[in-house]
């Protein structure tokens, strides 16, 4: 049961970590076009949110609620969509 929810925990964290390496990529690399500062930050600051939240030992019981989990990795894969489309289509 503790293997179960580290591995959750583990996932989460991750994708907390995808959102931050994502947001700090398309900032560094993209900054000269309209717009990037604003996609960076959604990517960043919930990936900071996260990255702090489920370092935390206590949001454990979070972390093993399946919709919370289900919400945020959803949560992270349209910010990282969002991020990775081109400028011009939004």
């Amino acid at each position: 049961m503790l293997i179960i929810i580290l591995m959750k925990i583990i996932h989460l964290r991750a994708s907390a970590y995808a959102l931050l390496a994502v947001g700090l990529i398309n900032l560094t690399y993209q900054n000269h076009k309209d717009g990037i500062l604003l996609r960076s930050l959604l990517l960043i600051f919930p990936g900071l949110i996260g990255t702090i939240v489920f370092a935390n030992k206590n949001f454990q019981k979070l972390a093993d609620n399946k919709k919370f989990a289900i919400s945020w990795l959803i949560l992270s894969a349209a910010l990282i969509l969002i991020a990775l489309l081109p400028l011009k289509s939004l």
